[in-house]
């Protein structure tokens, strides 16, 4: 499998995610696990109005606009070949690595 990572996509097995990731070690971030059929991903307008709401809440930066995160979605499942099938796709956002403690304190 192929994974879109940081801009870039990558097999899953050369992704690392740093130890001090406030998303991974305290869930500080977002996602949204969308449906894909024949390419296109259901309601697309909503999981984007979901993501950017959420990264607004969360005072996270949204780092992608709307067309890059759709070319990179399309990009994910053309390497996975699965532009002709029925697919889970989940976007994570997280803040980011960062101090230890609960408040994202460097902002």
């Amino acid at each position: 499998m192929i994974a879109w990572f940081n801009g870039e996509l990558w097999p899953l097995d050369g992704i690392a995610i740093k130890a001090t990731d406030r998303g991974f070690t305290l869930g500080d971030g977002f996602f949204e696990t969308m449906l894909a059929q024949q390419g296109q991903v259901a309601h697309f307008d909503a999981h984007m109005a979901r993501l950017h709401e959420s990264a607004h809440m969360m005072d996270i930066p949204f780092p992608y606009n709307t067309d890059e995160i759709r070319k990179a979605i399309d990009d994910v499942l053309t390497a996975c070949q699965l532009k002709d099938k029925r697919a889970a796709l989940r976007l994570t956002i997280s803040r980011g690595s960062g101090p230890r403690g609960l408040l994202p304190l460097w902002k």
